[in-house]
């Protein structure tokens, strides 16, 4: 080996242990869906073939003691019949000795620091764990999450994921938290301890992302609260995972139906699916965390009631399976005493509804449901946890109505405009108008909320407690001031605001998103007729190209399509359209509704030759109207 050759060698070896001991470095996604630990399922790196052999090079991991990596599927230990995680690899980790073996891993999330340092960033740490052998005693496997600021500081710590109670059989179950990330975050460290040889673990998971801001209202907000999102598996065997439940020792999900067990036409929801909530073990827990924090500011007002409903029961006997509630800050304070339901007192095979409604503690930001099986025979199902809009007529925010954001948010509206609407106690449900159309013709009434422009009924796109979206008519009234808005629930109606309407309010789609809110410059939505996206500067036009663009408030068309109706083919504005490129004309091959969806305007738009340019102006001429709006449009050769 020549002296280069060696110093080479050296230098990667000593760059490799340096990359080991610290915070790999990396680009951070507060997405609220990317998994920041790298290589957190154990599919990075070699696999053992038994726990007699140490695996000592495990990548992305620091470790101690002496943990190995198996492979599913080998006689003895987890096997592909086993619980594990839906999206398991081949590899999961283990441990080779009846002593303590960590994995621990630091990820630097200092590029992410300005976001971090707003304090609203949540995280969600969650994993599998469990067992590679029999053992119904339960192995000490515990995962720590520790956020620490930039001299190394552990500001706060997740609750442990564990110690693991067990499934007295070989695999692993979901456990999981969520909470607030510190603001000063700049590392966090995650640490993966495995006490002895029995314990194992997989599918290690940390994801930041930023707190809703919408409030939630009158939707259960338990995941797979009907045990339904899942597996099953027969009676005194384990599913393979249960959907959205940190589960111990032996909870499951069985089927209704089979000898011995509860039946369809035992007493139960009316609703019920396939499956339910059982256990194969004495003494089972599942537990769920829910974030409330979208709807902070309503329940900090003390405005916010809640309903935490369950059926609970089984073969029959003295005592039954509970639900606990709990209510806690982001600090995990608790704010209000433990409650339960249950057990249910009904008698007989079977299951019983039970529910509790009252006021969510002010400061509320995680409730916890803790579901607790007694014994194997107990069973539970259609879990819901749902907060209640609060009481009185609906309030529409000063200036609370624009055209719809994503294309320009205008303070003046037009007939036939979608059309925002801000406010509170404006529905006691979240949902839009997706099944609700009748014949093609969208709904003028979700869940009782309509809303009236100078008298003229809307037709109603989406309701929540504080935002409603509606498509104004066509035959709305076009004022030479302002015309009123009410908005009317089944608590009354709201006091008039006034608003301006113009004949035409022409927008087109440019949402104030990442995708398109580039430098500081807003581009316009358009994609190709492949529907990819362009015109932005990482895929930018070229000259002949065919663009899509979408668009409200650009008035009548020559078939008289109404508002509200679903378009089933192509028409033409009634109003002259021009599109400029700079100040460069371009062609459009159509200019009319958008077949296949009510309320919106479609432009084919072919991109003129013009010279390359990263941030173009775009803009509209509509009749003598120029639009408002200041777009940029990326066009490359």
């Amino acid at each position: 080996m020549n002296g280069n050759f060696f110093q080479l060698v050296l230098c990667l070896t000593v760059a490799l242990l340096t990359a080991l001991q610290t915070a790999y470095a990396q680009q951070v996604n507060i997405d609220g869906k990317t998994n920041l630990i790298q290589n957190g399922g154990a599919e990075a790196g070699p696999a053992g073939t038994d726990l007699k052999t140490a695996i000592t090079n495990i990548p992305n991991w620091v470790i101690t003691g002496s943990p190995t990596v198996l492979s599913y599927g080998l006689a003895g230990y987890v096997l592909l019949s086993d619980p594990a995680p839906p999206d398991h690899g081949f590899q999961y980790f283990a441990s080779t000795v009846d002593r303590t073996s960590t994995l621990t891993q630091t990820i630097d999330v200092s590029s992410a620091a300005t976001t971090i340092a707003n304090g609203n960033i949540k995280y969600t740490v969650s994993a599998y764990l469990g067992s590679v052998v029999n053992n119904g005693d339960g192995v000490p496997v515990e995962v720590e999450v520790d956020f620490k600021n930039t001299n190394g500081q552990i500001l706060s710590s997740a609750a442990p994921l564990g110690p693991y109670a067990g499934l007295n059989r070989p695999g692993m179950s979901l456990q999981q938290q969520i909470g607030l990330v510190p603001a000063q975050t700049a590392m966090i460290t995650v640490t993966l301890t495995i006490t002895n040889v029995l314990g194992a673990a997989d599918s290690l998971s940390l994801v930041l992302g930023p707190l809703g801001t919408t409030p939630v209202l009158g939707t259960n907000l338990v995941v797979n609260g009907g045990a339904e999102a899942g597996p099953n598996a027969p009676d005194a065997s384990t599913a393979l995972y249960v959907p959205g439940w940190s589960t111990s020792n032996g909870t499951s999900v069985c089927p209704y139906g089979g000898t011995g067990w509860i039946q369809l036409s035992d007493p139960g929801p009316a609703d019920r699916g396939v499956s339910l909530f059982c256990t194969n073990e004495d003494g089972s827990t599942m537990y769920q965390d829910i974030d409330v924090s979208p709807s902070a500011t309503l329940i900090d007002s003390g405005q916010v009631m809640y309903q935490v409903s369950a059926w609970l029961g089984g073969l029959g006997g003295a005592t039954g399976t509970t639900v606990t509630y709990l209510f806690f800050d982001w600090n995990s304070k608790q704010l209000a005493a433990t409650a339960e339901l249950g057990p249910v007192r009904a008698g007989g095979r079977g299951l019983f509804e039970t529910s509790h409604q009252d006021v969510l503690p002010p400061g509320t930001r995680r409730v916890r449901l803790l579901v607790t099986f007694p014994a194997y025979f107990w069973m539970a199902d259609n879990i819901e946890f749902t907060l209640i809009a609060p009481s009185g007529p609906p309030v529409i925010n000063a200036g609370g109505i624009i055209s719809a954001s994503a294309f320009g948010g205008s303070p003046a509206i037009a007939p036939g405009t979608l059309i925002e609407i801000y406010g509170s106690n404006l529905s006691s449900k979240t949902e839009g108008w997706g099944s609700s159309f009748m014949n093609g013709v969208a709904p003028v009434s979700l869940d009782g909320v309509t809303v009236s422009v100078g008298g003229t009924p809307a037709f109603i796109n989406y309701v929540s407690p504080g935002q409603v979206n509606a498509l104004t008519a066509s035959d709305t009234p076009i004022s030479s001031g302002f015309v009123d808005i009410t908005l009317m629930n089944s608590s009354g109606t709201s006091d008039p605001l006034a608003i301006y309407v113009n004949a035409t309010q022409p927008g087109l789609l440019a949402p104030p998103t990442p995708t398109y809110l580039i430098a500081g410059k807003q581009y316009v939505a358009a994609t190709l007729p492949d529907t990819t996206v362009a015109g932005v500067p990482s895929h930018p036009a070229v000259p002949g190209d065919i663009l899509t663009i979408y668009g409200i408030g650009f008035g009548p068309v020559s078939d008289n399509v109404s508002a509200g109706t679903i378009p089933t083919q192509g028409d033409q504005l009634s109003t002259p359209l021009q599109f400029f490129f700079g100040s460069t004309l371009a062609t459009l091959t159509y200019s009319g509704l958008a077949p296949g969806l009510a309320g919106l305007y479609q432009f084919d738009v072919v991109v003129p030759d013009v010279a390359p340019n990263n941030a173009m102006p775009i803009s509209i001429n509509l009749g003598s109207v120029i639009g408002s709006q200041k777009l940029y449009i990326a066009v490359g050769k």
